[in-house]
């Protein structure tokens, strides 16, 4: 949020994983994504569900000046998120009670339909 709060995203897209299409986000995307962080709260970050795919659908990737992150979307109830460098553990978030326009697994299936 530190990152997405005081720059832009040089560089924001999604990937499908099974046929690893590409697609950029364009500005109204990138404000879905910053109403989806603005709207997450404690209760939203879970342990590792057990019932978790082994490979997300999609990936969201996000490049700033000095970090990058990874969005793993495995369905439209969970995601994991992670830095792209360093030995970080994944943080998994619930999304069943977000409100659903901020439902990054319908962005993403939005943007490269199937």
């Amino acid at each position: 949020m530190n990152d997405l709060s005081s720059e832009t995203p040089k560089e924001l897209y999604a990937l499908y994983m099974n046929f690893y299409k590409k697609k950029d986000f364009s500005k109204e995307d990138s404000t879905i994504l910053v109403n989806f962080f603005n709207s997450l709260t404690n209760a939203s970050f879970i342990d590792k569900p057990t019932n978790l795919p082994a490979k997300p659908l999609y990936k969201i990737f996000l490049t700033f000046s000095k970090d990058k992150y990874v969005l793993n979307i495995y369905s439209e109830r969970y995601i994991s998120i992670y830095p792209w460098d360093g030995d970080y553990k994944m943080d998994y978030i619930d999304t069943s009670k977000m409100f659903k326009a901020y439902n990054l697994y319908g962005l993403c299936k939005y943007l490269i339909p199937k």
